[in-house]
Parts: C-alpha cells; structure tokens; sequence
C-alpha cells in the first residue's frame, strides 16, 4: 500500500480535471483519488475511484495510460471495493496494559511487518505514436462520462484538439501533458454525459476500471496536479508478483517506537494517524 498527501502551490488527483470551456462560469475540482493496479497474466487492470464536487456538467477529465486500453467498464459498487482493500490492509494494534503491581509486564506493543522484494515501476518504452495530428483509436461511454481515447505526436495538436473539443486547458498543465506526450502515452479524455450527471455543488463518486496490456508499469501521479483540491489525497493499491518500490518518489516507514497508546478503563486511543500524518 503506497499513500501519499498531495499539496499544489495552486487549487488546482492520477488524471487531471479539465473544466468545461462551454460555461467558464462553472467550476469544480476533484476532492479524493484511490487507485487498484493488478497486474495478472500479462494485463493491467486498473480501477480508479475518483470523487469530484461542483457543477457535474463542467467537469472533464484526462487520464493517461501507458498503453491503449479495452473499452472502459464502470464499478457497480466501487466503495465496497476500495472499503475492503482499506479493511484489509489497515494497521492492527495489540495494546497490553502493564499494572503498577507488575502483574503484566509494560506499555503498550506494536508489530511491523517485514518488506518483501522490491520491483521498479518501469518498464518498456512504447512503440506506436501516430503521423500528422491527433489520433482518436476509439470512444464510447462509462457510467456518467463520455469518453475516447487519444494518442498525439507532440504537445501543439494535442492542445489544439482539447481546446477544438471544449477541454479547458491551464498553461500550468501543459508541460504535464507534454511529458506524458513525450513518453508516447494514451490519453482517455473523458466529460460527465450532462443527461446522466447529478445536481450542482452535490459530490458525486465514480470508479472506471481500464484494461491493457502490461508492457510497463507506471503510474501518472503528475497529473494529480491538475484541477485537485489544494490537499488530494491519492491512495495507490497495487497488487503484483513483487512488492513495488514507488522511486523516486520518498518511501517513510513509521517507526513503531512513535506509535503510543492512550488507555482509560478498558478502552485505549492509538496516535497512528497523527503520526501517519
């Protein structure tokens, strides 16, 4: 399990949010991301839960993937999914309580866990690309969003077809895309179909599960950067044949002796989340 708390300079999660050019009046921005990579017999399938708050209508969303996807399918019931990787991957915490009379022995204890093996996030470079302009290799619609999927061989049309497509395009954004770009990566660009969004200022949750080929194994936490509230929080499962090392990006590992407990009577209070954060 990797978690990290993201804090833009600006108000600005994976998949960045793009507001409508239709309406500059409405707005929005992406509240919380949690993500599941399995990667299984030689494909990827990744769920992403995203929950966004504001005018549905407005909201637009890119999603870049290292390789082009199956047609996208939605998650009935997302928040059962991620409450049970939550479950399931949660701190346990055994507390003793030590009397003065020395019956018991001290203090409270915390166990940790040893790491396996680790494994890079990376992997192959990616052939393919298209000639002239953007290329559009396939669309249709997933729960509330209409989407297609896009590939382009430099920044400059890419920008174009997103601004020609009512994407609403920050300056800040561009050389995030462009990286990604640069990198020969597919883009899902995705907007909420108007007929199927909720009401205005209610904040709406949707998980979108995208299948493809395992060529290498990236996750585009840059895009995270864009159209998210100013503290995002993005938690990342991955479930694989190794234990995955998320360099270059920092790794912490709480010292247990941090951790301390809080008894009174036969209930107890554990500080891991103030450590956590």
């Amino acid at each position: 399990l990797g978690a990290a708390a993201l804090a833009p300079r600006d108000a600005r999660a994976c998949g960045g949010a793009f507001w409508s050019v239709e309406d500059v009046t409405l707005t929005g921005e992406i509240d919380a991301q949690r993500t599941l990579l399995v990667y299984e017999g030689g494909i990827v399938r990744h769920f992403v839960q995203v929950a966004y708050s504001g005018d549905p209508k407005a909201f637009a969303w890119i999603y870049p993937l290292p390789e082009n996807p199956e047609p996208l399918e939605e998650v009935a019931d997302g928040d059962a999914l991620f409450s049970m990787l939550d479950e399931m991957t949660k701190p346990v915490f055994h507390v003793t309580v030590f009397h003065e009379s020395g019956d018991s022995g001290g203090g409270c204890s915390f166990g940790c866990g040893a790491a396996g093996d680790s494994a890079g996030l990376n992997g192959q470079d990616l052939d393919g690309g298209s000639d002239g302009g953007v290329t559009v290799w396939g669309g249709g619609q997933v729960g509330v969003f209409d989407y297609v999927v896009i590939t382009a061989p430099s920044i400059d049309p890419m920008q174009t077809w997103l601004s020609d497509n009512g994407f609403a395009v920050p300056a800040d954004a561009l050389p995030v895309l462009e990286h990604y770009v640069a990198e020969g990566f597919y883009f899902v660009a995705m907007k909420v179909d108007a007929e199927a969004s909720g009401v205005a200022g209610e904040a709406s949750t949707s998980t979108v599960l995208f299948r493809y080929p395992d060529t290498r194994r990236a996750y585009t936490l840059h895009m995270a950067s864009i159209g998210a509230a100013p503290d995002t929080d993005v938690v990342l499962y991955v479930v694989a044949d190794a234990r995955v090392d998320a360099s270059p990006y920092p790794t912490l590992q709480i010292d247990p002796a941090d951790l301390q407990a809080t008894v009174s009577g036969s209930t107890y209070a554990v500080n891991y989340d103030e450590v956590f954060d």
